[in-house]
């Protein structure tokens, strides 16, 4: 379709999880993103808006069953990486999904 010609995946370079199909439909750019890691988060954000500059929808697809272990922020893993930086990833986006040409960027 016309809309896929315009899309975008951002694909954090080391999961190739359940995106065969759609990469193979879109164009991906495959950037470092460890959610166990704020500054791998604000890393991520940086990049996205300086290489990007507006972005449309955020999916989140990614999560871990990792417990006992906590992670350099000192958050346990699953917390972190399930809740904590994805959150931290949709503030750290916004002002990017806003600059969005319609004004409407979406996270799902």
């Amino acid at each position: 379709s016309s809309s896929a010609s315009n899309a975008l995946l951002l694909q954090p370079e080391e999961n190739n999880v359940g995106i065969d199909g759609i990469s193979s439909e879109l164009p991906a750019r495959r950037y470092h993103l460890d959610l166990a890691s704020f500054d791998s988060v604000r890393s991520f954000a940086a990049r996205v808006a300086l290489e990007m500059g507006t972005i449309d929808v955020v999916v989140h697809n990614a999560g871990t069953l990792a417990a006992c272990a906590n992670t350099t922020d000192g958050f346990e893993v699953s917390l972190q990486t399930n809740y904590l930086s994805p959150v931290l990833l949709n503030r750290l986006l916004l002002p990017t999904l806003k600059a969005n040409p319609a004004g409407v960027g979406r996270i799902v």
